[in-house]
């Protein structure tokens, strides 16, 4: 924390994705065309800025930009946005160029999302403490980037979480088909 200038309980640049997730190039979802526009790893007036004031202080005004143009309806349809973006829909990137391979992402991109929704209506929400758990943990590790702005990247820590939730999903379905078995051989 000292090398940025300041204390950074978890992300020193959080404020900068406050501020570029909710751009109007973003609308939620951080596309190249917003870190074209605003990143200083991509905008050289922005890196000028960011190298004349420094990360912590560029962080700051950005943080400060985010409060001046906030406006409550566009920051919950970014966040509704991002959400979508996050846990279904796969956005299609400027380097995919094979329409099958971008039509194989986009169905995919649902599955984590869909095994955790289709573990609540097996266990007809009844869960129990590890299924629980694994659904806090997506949620709660989705929160901050449904807040600020959402890459396909940050799902990647989520899927320990999925993995599990599909065995238990699987689980289920073959306890279940088990006990459907057994009845359907006692008649």
């Amino acid at each position: 924390s000292a090398r940025l200038g300041g204390f950074v309980p978890v992300k020193s640049n959080a404020g900068f994705e406050l501020y570029l997730g909710n751009t109007r190039e973003a609308r939620g979802v951080l596309q190249n065309v917003a870190f074209q526009a605003y990143h200083p790893s991509q905008n050289a007036t922005e890196f000028v800025h960011y190298d004349e004031v420094g990360e912590m202080e560029y962080v700051r005004d950005a943080k400060r930009q985010f409060y001046e143009d906030f406006r409550f309806w566009n920051f919950v349809r970014n966040t509704v946005r991002r959400s979508f973006y996050f846990f279904f829909a796969y956005e299609v990137k400027p380097w995919d160029f094979s329409p099958w391979k971008s039509a194989i992402k986009a169905a995919l991109w649902a599955v984590p999302a869909l095994s955790l929704i289709a573990l609540v209506v097996a266990r007809r929400g009844r869960l129990d403490a590890a299924e629980g758990a694994v659904l806090l943990f997506t949620l709660a590790y989705a929160v901050p980037y449904l807040l600020t702005g959402v890459m396909e990247r940050y799902r990647i820590p989520m899927t320990s979480a999925v993995a599990l939730a599909l065995a238990l999903l699987t689980w289920t379905l073959i306890e279940s088909w088990g006990r459907h078995r057994t009845r359907r051989q006692e008649r």
